[in-house]
């Protein structure tokens, strides 16, 4: 087992040979399936296709939408009450890694939480669609962004279920407590108190191998200390950065 000096490099995605690459920096190595899956250093994740629906998906996301409001109930909305979709969305380097990620590992359940406009869950989606196999199960309480994110979802195709509400109240609604979560993505509110009560909930789902992706690792001081955390935790097999903004978590299993 290595653990290694956390990264605060840059945004995580890298010009080679005219191809985006993503950088991947390990902060924890072990004997993991995810060590397998990304190497260390720029790693250029291989094509889907399903691209350039997403591209063009992204675009006209954002010529419609506009600046949305955020939901009310988060606490930041009175100093910054609106968003437009570029400055929640998954970049496409990374978005391709999303899809790299799937169609390596085949889950049956991945659970996204934070929908937003629906482009990281297209990447997502993409991936279970090309393996042919497997659900996303997408919660958010923004039903102004979710109109949007359905259609975007439903351009990639439809193994997905997307909860209009947060998933701490809906969850076990959605999910019988007998269905083990092989992935999830955290990307809802960036605070430790909401990101470490999502993981200890989903880590009583997960299967060994399981993995989680959080994004915005660095969206403020608290968030980097609660990466830091998890990142080498004894439970934690392998743990990895994409640049300084994705942090991603395979775990021992219960």
């Amino acid at each position: 087992m290595t653990v290694r000096k956390p990264s605060n490099g840059n945004a995580g995605t890298v010009r080679m040979s005219g191809k985006a690459a993503v950088r991947v920096h390990y902060a924890k190595v072990g004997a993991g399936r995810l060590s397998r899956a990304l190497p260390e250093g720029d790693f250029v994740p291989p094509s889907s296709s399903n691209s350039s629906i997403i591209a063009a998906r992204i675009d006209a996301t954002e010529r419609e939408a506009g600046e949305q409001p955020i939901w009310e109930g988060y606490d930041n909305a009175a100093t910054r009450p609106t968003r437009r979709p570029h400055t929640v969305s998954t970049r496409p380097a990374v978005g391709a890694l999303y899809t790299h990620l799937v169609r390596t590992f085949c889950p049956e359940v991945l659970v996204e939480i934070g929908t937003a406009f629906g482009v990281s869950g297209m990447y997502w989606l993409a991936g279970l669609e090309e393996n042919d196999t497997g659900h996303l199960y997408t919660f958010d309480p923004n039903e102004r962004w979710r109109a949007f994110a359905l259609a975007n979802l439903s351009a990639i195709g439809h193994r997905y279920v997307s909860t209009l509400g947060t998933f701490e109240d809906h969850y076990s609604k959605v999910l019988p407590s007998d269905v083990p979560v092989d992935l999830c993505f955290i990307d809802g509110i960036h605070k430790s108190t909401f990101v470490m009560p999502q993981v200890g909930m989903l880590k009583a789902r997960m299967r060994a191998g399981s993995i989680i992706v959080l994004d915005d690792i660095h969206f403020n001081d608290d968030m980097a200390a609660c990466w830091n955390d998890l990142a080498v935790r004894d439970d934690v097999v392998c743990s990895l950065q994409l640049g300084s903004r994705v942090g991603i978590l395979e775990f021992a299993g219960q």
